[in-house]
């Protein structure tokens, strides 16, 4: 008869043996949250003329297998990604990935960047540093009249390697930006557009493609019809943004792509900048 101690042991081996197993069949697999407005179709076959076996619901969080993924990747709608095989609800196909991202996405009637991030991340750290040297005293508390004021850069850092900081925020519609080291360009612009008003209306594939791998693009400007069909133009063109500290432009700037329309929202304008690290921000130009 087994003592105690062995059962113990033997016990312990079984638990190991078994985590082990788990890992390694794990490794073989990939994940990631479905962005893509209308949820993704996932076909019996690795290509867009095979038959739709059902279509999973946006900001579903579902599994993948690495083995399956092809090595040359592929483009859709300006969007880069591959072919890989999933199981859902007990059935097996294939989703592109181009619309999976690795973090929880905005529900799709979001508006507020900060409240997608405050209600899904942890905060990590919170740091405030002087921007813009304010002439106007009559809205600042001072215990010196000669004491200079500056607009104050909010930066938060949240778990999953995400940054929220501000730019020129003490005006009333100042840019909110979203930085990561974990998210590429792309997967965050997939993320953006769910808070810009018009997402990527009129913005042909080409574009896209250029946006999202951070290629600059020339003054750009595009027709579009609303919903209430009101008239607006989409400009699109390449920016260096610099930051500013101590009321100075500091050595630090973002380089990419901005698109600005002048439809009537709150947040009317999308920076879309692949250096020095992938970022989106949002704001509203007048």
């Amino acid at each position: 008869m087994l003592k105690k101690k062995e059962i113990i042991i033997i016990f312990i081996l079984i638990i190991n043996f078994w985590n082990g197993t788990y890992s390694k069949e794990n490794k073989k697999n990939g994940y990631g949250y479905i962005v893509a407005s209308g949820g993704l179709n996932v076909r019996e076959l690795p290509n867009l003329h095979s038959k739709i076996i059902y279509n999973i619901e946006y900001g579903e969080k579902i599994y993948w297998s690495k083995e399956s993924k092809l090595e040359k990747p592929i483009i859709i709608s300006g969007i880069s990604g591959n072919w890989v095989s999933v199981k859902f609800n007990k059935k097996v196909g294939y989703v592109f990935d181009g619309y999976l991202v690795p973090i929880i996405p905005p529900e799709e009637d979001s508006n507020d960047i900060e409240d997608y991030l405050n209600s899904n991340f942890k905060i990590i750290s919170t740091r405030f540093e002087p921007e813009f040297l304010i002439k106007d005293e009559d809205n600042l508390e001072s215990n010196s009249k000669n004491e200079k004021k500056f607009s104050k850069r909010r930066i938060i850092e949240y778990e999953n390697k995400l940054t929220f900081f501000t730019l020129d925020e003490h005006r009333e519609n100042g840019m909110r930006c979203l930085q990561s080291t974990k998210l590429s360009l792309q997967e965050l612009y997939l993320i953006s557009t769910k808070f810009f008003p018009f997402s990527t209306m009129n913005i042909n594939d080409s574009i896209v493609s250029n946006l999202v791998s951070g290629k600059p693009i020339t003054e750009l400007k595009i027709p579009f019809e609303s919903i209430s069909e009101k008239k607006y133009t989409i400009l699109i063109n390449k920016i260096s943004l610099n930051y500013y500290l101590n009321g100075k432009p500091s050595n630090k700037s973002l380089d990419g792509n901005f698109i600005y329309t002048d439809y009537d929202s709150p947040l009317n304008s999308l920076g879309i900048f692949s250096k020095p690290k992938p970022t989106i921000c949002f704001g509203f130009v007048v």
